[in-house]
């Protein structure tokens, strides 16, 4: 959705739409001040594909994405 600082919506607004498929990379790593062991997760988002959509007369867009396989995916519309 697109809005002005308002809050109005904003037809006509063009939006880029970015799909990411997201894995995750578990990681034991030490604490450097105790010494201490633990483990964290780090995200990877890897570009699949991007298209360009612009919105209606009530600042919405939509896009559709059908992912070839299964997981996670990160969708992002700027």
């Amino acid at each position: 959705m697109a809005v002005d600082e308002n809050g109005t919506e904003q037809k006509d607004v063009p939006v880029k739409v970015t799909v990411y498929k997201r894995t995750w990379e578990s990681i034991r790593e030490k604490d450097p001040d105790s010494g201490e062991f633990f483990w964290t997760s780090k995200a990877h988002d890897e570009f699949i594909e991007s298209s360009d959509v612009v919105t209606d007369a009530y600042g919405r867009a939509k896009g559709t994405y059908s992912p070839d396989i299964p997981g996670t995916y990160r969708i992002v519309a700027e």
